[in-house]
C-alpha cells in the first residue's frame, strides 16, 4: 500500500489514469425511447433472471407460437423489452433454467432441450454484452424442465431435478462460479420430478421448492447440506407443475403463479409465502398460464412475469406484481391524451406525479409513474378540475405542492394543495400569489422553498416571484426580475443550486434564460440559445447535470427539438432514431430511479391532445452500483464507499465514509471483480487475519485519501476516449483501524462504475 499523498497508477490503467490529459469531448448520442416499444413475441418454456448489477431482466430462448425453439436474448429495463444481438449465444432451446449470480455478476444458464430433442449439459454465462460457454471439468447430466435458483446465503447456484433422456431425476447440484458439485446425495430429498420450480426463501435462509410433475403439492427446503420437507399448518397451494416461482426479496416473500393440473387445466392463482404460511393474494392478473417465466426486479420492487401457454395459445404479455396487485405495462394503463397537466418528480417515493390538464375536458385525476407503469391515484378529496396549474416536490415536507390553474369559464384558482402519494390535502395559507394559471414553479432543494414566477393573473401577465415555505406564501422583491410572461417553464439545477427558467410568452414569444439563487434573478447570456417558444417541457437531468428543454409552440407551430443547458451555454442535441412528434404543452420530469427524463402527452399543431410516454437518455449512460458488503472496524462501523457517475471527459468522485478520525484511508481501483493475481474474487481475507472481510476487486491502482476527516474523497478524471464507453471500473475502500482485527484494517463495500458519454 502506498504512503504517498498521490494516487499510484500503473500503466495498465493508462486509459483511466488519474492524471490523464483530456482532449475534445467525444460526440455523445442521445435517444428517445417510447415506453410501449415492441416486446418479445410469445414464448413458452423460456427462462429469465434479473441482473441486479445492471438493473435489467434477462430472458432467453423458449418455443415460439409455431412450436420452434429460439435462441434470442431480450432485456427488460423497467419500461420495455430490447432484443440483444450478442456475437455468441446458446443454441436454440426450451425448458432450460437461469439464475443471476450477484457475486460474479453473471446470469447463468444451464441445460434445456434443443431442436433435435437432445438434453443439454451446457453452462453459459451472460455479462450484458455476450454469452460465454463455460467448460467446467464436471457438469450435471444433460436435462430439461429442471429448477434453478441462487442461494443468497451461500453464494451458490442450485439446480434440482428435471428430465434427462425422458426419465425424471432427483439430484441436486451447485455451481460456485467455476465448478459444479453434486450435493445432498444421501438422506431425505424430493422425489425425482420435472416441471418443478424453486426460489430463494429469505425468511428461512434456504432454497424453497414446490410442486412438479408428477403433479404434487410438496414443499422442500435445501440449506446447502440437506433437504427437509416443509409442511406449514395452514396448508399449501393446490398441486401443480409447470408453474413459476420468484424471489420477492423486497417484501421478504416468495411468489408463486400459474402452472397446470395433470389434465392440462392451467391455473391463474397467485400465492405468497412469508416463511410461515401461504396466502392466496390474487386470482387475476396474467391469464391462466403454464410454462411461463418470472423473476424479481429488486431495483423497482416488482416481480416480472412473461409469456407462457394456455393450451393452444402462446402468450406475449408482460405482467408486474407490486406486492398488492398485478398490472400490465401497456398503452391502456396511462393517463388520457392531454396537455397543460401539472407534473413533478417525487424523489422520496421514486415516482413521477401528474395531475389534471385538458383532454377535451378539464381533468382533476392524479397519476403516478414508477419508471415502468402508470397508476391512477385519484382520491375522493382532491383539487378541482383545472389545467395550467403548477407542481413541485418538497422533500422536507415529503409532499408534492400544487398551486393555481384554470378551471375554465374564468374559474382561476388561488389555492395550495399537497399530495402525499395517496391523498390530497388543501393547505390554508394567510397569503397567496393570487388567481393565476400557466405560471412556472420549481422547488429549491438547498433552501427548502417552492418558487413561483409569473403566469396569467387577474392583473394581466405576471412578473412577480413568490416562495412557499411549507406553511405560507411570501412575495420576494428582487433587484432584477424577468419580464412579464406566461407559458414559461422552470426547473431546479441541484448541482449548481439554481432555479433555471426558459422562454414563455410576454409581449411576444421569448427565448431568454434566467437563473434564481434565492436572492435575485440573473439573466444568462449564452452564445447559442433555443429558438423562441412557450408551453414547452423542461426537466433537470441530475445524472448529467443538464437542463433539458423539449418542444413547445413557436411561430412555425409545434416543435420537437431538444436543447440542453449546462449552466453556461445551450446546445441542441441530435436525437438518434425516432423522436416524439412535434407538440406543445408536454409534461416533462426527471426520473431519478431510471436516470431518464420522462415525457408524457402534449398537444399537436392541430390542437389534438396526445398520449404516449417517452424516456430520454444518452445511448451510453454512466452508472454506479454497490455490489459487495464491507467489514466493520473497531467501533462496529463499516466504511461505506460511494461512486459518482463516470462520464467521458469529466471527473468521477469517489467518497469514503466511516473513517476513524486521523487514521489513514485508501481507495483501491481495479479492472476486474472476478479474479486477481491468480485468485478468484471475492477473496476471503479471514485466514490472513481479517475475519468477515472479502477482497472484491483487483488492485490495479491505489489512491491515498489525505486528511483527517471521517469522510474523504478522491477524484478520478475520465479520459475522453470513446473506446472506454460501457467499460467497467471497480473500487473498494481500505481503512487503517487498529481495533478492527489482527491486521488493523477494515474494508468498505465494493463499487462498480460504468463509463458513459454525456
Amino acid at each position: 500500500m502506498t504512503s504517498s499523498s498521490q494516487p499510484l497508477v500503473p500503466q495498465s490503467l493508462r486509459a483511466l489514469a488519474l492524471t490523464a490529459t483530456l482532449g475534445t469531448l467525444a460526440t455523445a448520442q442521445v435517444a428517445w425511447t417510447p415506453l410501449q416499444r415492441p416486446g418479445p413475441p410469445g414464448r413458452t418454456g423460456h427462462a429469465q433472471a434479473f441482473d441486479l448489477n445492471r438493473g435489467v431482466m434477462v430472458k432467453f430462448g423458449g418455443d415460439d407460437a409455431s412450436g420452434w425453439s429460439t435462441s434470442t436474448t431480450w432485456e427488460w429495463d423497467g419500461s420495455g423489452w430490447d432484443q440483444k444481438n450478442p456475437a455468441r449465444a446458446p443454441s436454440a432451446r426450451r425448458d432450460h433454467a437461469m439464475a443471476f449470480d450477484p457475486v460474479r455478476g453473471q446470469v447463468i444458464l444451464f441445460g434445456g432441450v434443443d431442436i433435435y430433442g437432445r438434453d443439454s449439459d451446457e453452462t453459459w454465462a451472460w455479462d450484458g454484452r455476450d454469452w460465454t460457454l463455460l467448460q467446467p471439468a464436471v457438469s450435471p447430466p444433460g436435462r430439461s424442465s429442471h429448477a434453478m435458483s441462487f442461494d443468497l446465503a451461500r453464494s451458490r447456484v442450485v439446480v434440482f431435478g428435471g428430465e434427462s433422456a425422458g426419465i425424471d431425476v432427483g439430484d441436486t447440484w451447485e455451481w460456485d462460479g467455476s465448478s459444479w458439485t453434486q450435493r445432498a446425495a444421501g438422506g431425505p430429498a424430493p422425489s425425482p420430478r420435472h416441471a418443478v420450480s424453486m426460489a430463494f426463501d429469505s425468511a428461512l435462509g434456504g432454497t424453497l421448492l414446490f410442486g412438479g410433475s408428477p403433479s404434487n403439492d410438496e414443499m422442500w427446503l435445501f440449506d446447502g447440506q440437506s433437504w427437509r420437507r416443509v409442511q406449514p399448518p395452514g396448508g399449501v397451494p393446490p398441486a401443480r407443475s409447470h408453474h413459476t416461482m420468484a424471489d420477492d426479496l423486497s417484501r421478504g416473500r416468495v411468489l408463486l403463479f400459474g402452472g397446470t393440473t395433470p389434465n392440462w387445466t392451467p391455473f391463474r392463482d397467485t400465492w405468497s409465502w412469508d416463511g410461515n404460511a401461504w396466502t392466496q393474494v390474487a386470482n387475476d392478473g396474467p391469464p391462466a398460464t403454464y410454462s411461463l417465466a418470472a423473476a424479481g426486479d429488486l431495483m423497482r420492487n416488482r416481480v416480472v412475469v412473461f409469456g407462457g401457454s394456455s393450451l393452444f395459445q402462446i402468450h406475449a404479455e408482460t405482467w408486474l406484481w407490486d406486492g398488492t396487485s398485478w398490472t400490465q405495462p401497456s398503452a391502456s394503463r396511462q393517463p388520457s391524451p392531454r396537455g397543460l397537466a401539472a407534473v413533478t418528480y417525487d424523489q422520496n417515493r421514486h415516482q413521477v406525479v401528474l395531475f389534471g390538464g385538458d383532454d377535451g375536458n378539464t381533468r382533476n385525476d392524479t397519476w403516478v409513474f414508477d419508471g415502468a407503469v402508470w397508476f391512477d391515484r385519484s382520491s375522493t378529496v382532491r383539487p378541482g378540475t383545472r389545467w395550467g396549474a403548477a407542481m413541485a416536490f418538497d422533500a422536507r415536507l415529503d409532499r408534492t405542492i400544487l398551486f393555481g390553474g384554470n378551471g375554465t369559464f374564468g374559474g382561476w384558482y388561488n389555492d395550495t394543495w399537497s399530495f402525499d402519494g395517496t391523498n390530497w390535502t388543501q393547505i390554508r395559507t394567510a397569503t397567496a400569489p393570487g388567481d393565476r394559471y400557466e405560471h412556472a414553479m420549481a422547488h429549491d432543494g438547498a433552501r427548502d422553498r417552492t418558487v413561483l414566477f409569473g403566469g396569467h393573473t387577474n392583473g394581466g401577465l405576471g412578473a412577480d416571484t413568490w416562495e412557499f415555505d411549507g406553511a405560507n406564501w411570501r412575495r420576494i422583491n428582487t433587484s432584477t426580475a424577468p419580464p412579464r410572461r406566461f407559458g414559461a417553464r422552470m426547473t431546479y439545477d441541484s448541482l449548481r443550486q439554481r432555479i433555471v427558467m426558459f422562454g414563455g410568452y410576454g409581449s411576444s414569444m421569448l427565448n431568454d434564460t434566467w437563473e434564481y439563487d434565492g436572492t435575485n434573478w440573473t439573466a444568462a447570456n449564452p452564445t447559442t440559445r433555443p429558438p423562441v417558444r412557450y408551453d414547452h417541457g423542461i426537466a433537470f437531468d441530475e445524472a448529467r447535470g443538464r437542463t433539458v428543454v423539449f418542444g413547445g409552440w413557436s411561430s412555425s407551430g409545434a416543435l420537437n427539438d431538444v436543447w440542453e443547458w449546462d449552466g453556461a451555454n445551450w446546445a441542441r442535441r441530435t436525437v438518434i432514431g425516432t423522436a416524439p412528434a412535434p407538440r406543445e404543452q408536454p409534461q416533462l420530469a426527471w426520473d431519478e430511479l431510471s436516470r431518464r427524463v420522462v415525457l408524457f402527452g402534449g398537444v399537436d399543431s392541430n390542437g389534438t391532445p396526445l398520449s404516449g410516454t417517452w424516456l430520454y437518455a444518452p445511448t451510453h449512460s454512466a452508472d454506479s452500483d454497490s455490489y459487495a458488503a464491507g467489514c466493520a472496524g473497531g467501533s462496529g462501523t463499516t466504511p461505506e464507499l460511494r461512486g459518482g457517475l463516470p462520464w467521458l471527459g469529466t471527473t468521477c468522485r469517489f467518497a469514503l465514509d466511516g473513517i476513524p478520525a486521523n487514521r489513514s484511508a485508501f481507495v483501491q481501483f481495479g479492472l476486474s471483480r472476478t479474479g486477481w493475481g491468480g485468485q478468484r474474487l471475492p477473496f476471503d481475507l479471514g485466514p490472513l487475519g481479517m475475519p468477515g472481510c472479502r477482497l472484491a476487486t483487483s488492485v490495479d491502482a491505489v489512491a491515498t485519501l489525505a486528511g483527517s476527516a471521517t469522510t474523504r474523497t478522491v477524484d478520478l478524471p475520465v479520459p475522453n476516449d470513446p473506446a472506454l464507453l460501457d467499460a467497467y471500473l471497480y473500487a473498494q475502500g481500505l481503512v487503517d483501524d487498529p481495533g478492527a482485527n489482527m491486521l488493523g484494517l477494515a474494508l468498505s463495500n465494493a463499487v462498480q462504475v460504468r463509463i458513459g458519454a454525456l
